[in-house]
């Protein structure tokens, strides 16, 4: 198995790096980063999105496929919930950066925004609550009331996943104006495929009855 896991762990490093790359590749390094809070929050956040977005993707890969997985990264169930709550506090944290640059009147609403782009603002909203429903689910999933219904909740993801690869495709300045775009068209084929080899091998009561290991 060494011989498969060290080349996917080489490809996922390069695939982690690459948002950071492009993101100081396209304003000429770090030099950018100066003034107050609010100016660095407002430079910050993009890529605090860019990183958000690309580990939901890794979850969304390893959970599916966590049996298959599990055969060539043992410790991997361990890492997928640690990640987990990661990416939740990554979801959290680009928000936050953005209240801090524009302040409540702007940021209620979107008023920031031009008018047509403000649903996409929203649609990252919306996955943002569910996403934060899955992680409590998930986080209290030991609770007697949840122990069989939390991969309900769990199944959400894929609506989150979708809602946020709209929300950054739209919105994502630095996917509009670099190669990053590829990778996101990479991230949502992968996704697609993943999941559909995910029902097809085990059908979608899985999700709601299976073991814990699968999700």
């Amino acid at each position: 198995m060494n011989l498969i896991k060290y080349p996917l762990l080489f490809v996922y490093l390069l695939i982690l790096l690459a948002p950071g790359y492009v993101f100081f590749q396209n304003r000429g390094g770090i030099g950018f980063l100066v003034g107050d809070f609010r100016t660095f929050a407002g430079l910050f956040f993009p890529l605090i999105g860019l990183y958000a977005f690309t580990l939901l993707w890794t979850q969304l890969i390893i959970g599916p496929n966590a049996i298959l997985v599990r055969k060539i990264l043992t410790r991997i169930s361990r890492h997928h919930h640690r990640l987990g709550i990661f990416v939740f506090i990554l979801a959290l944290s680009h928000p936050i950066l953005i209240f801090i640059t524009y302040g409540f009147e702007q940021y209620l609403g979107y008023n920031f925004l031009p008018k047509q782009l403000v649903i996409y603002a929203y649609l990252g909203t919306i996955a943002f609550g569910i996403l934060t429903l899955t992680v409590l689910t998930a986080v209290f999933s030991i609770l007697s009331s949840l122990r069989t219904k939390w991969r309900i909740f769990h199944f959400l993801n894929y609506f989150v996943f979708a809602l946020v690869w709209i929300h950054s495709w739209y919105l994502g300045s630095d996917i509009q104006s670099t190669n990053l775009k590829y990778l996101w068209l990479f991230f949502g084929m992968t996704a697609i495929i993943s999941a559909f080899l995910r029902f097809r091998r085990t059908g979608i009561k899985i999700v709601f009855l299976g073991p814990r290991g699968q999700k």
